[in-house]
């Protein structure tokens, strides 16, 4: 539970764990956690547990690879992935 209470840090500074994340798990020109940053850090989760991932910082590249992501997810029923469609945009 390390990872519990990590932030963004609003304004020009970001929070140098979470540019860990992606740089960790190969996401590539991610440098500001102003951008969006679930998918960051659940590709980093999965990278982390030598899972398939998606390798981008969008959440909805979760949902393009759901096919083979699924399949991979479910090998292990310990290991799941919830995806949400935001309505309220």
């Amino acid at each position: 539970m390390g990872e519990v209470g990590v932030k963004a840090i609003p304004g020009p500074e970001s929070n140098p764990r979470i540019l860990q994340y992606a740089n960790e798990s190969g996401i590539q020109n991610y440098n500001s956690d102003e951008l969006a940053w679930c998918s960051v850090f659940i590709d980093w989760v999965a990278y982390k547990a030598e899972m398939e991932r998606t390798n981008k910082p969008a959440a909805r590249s979760w949902l393009r690879n759901v096919r083979s992501l699924t399949d991979s997810i479910c090998t292990n029923k310990d290991n799941w992935i919830a995806i949400r469609k935001n309505t309220e945009l």
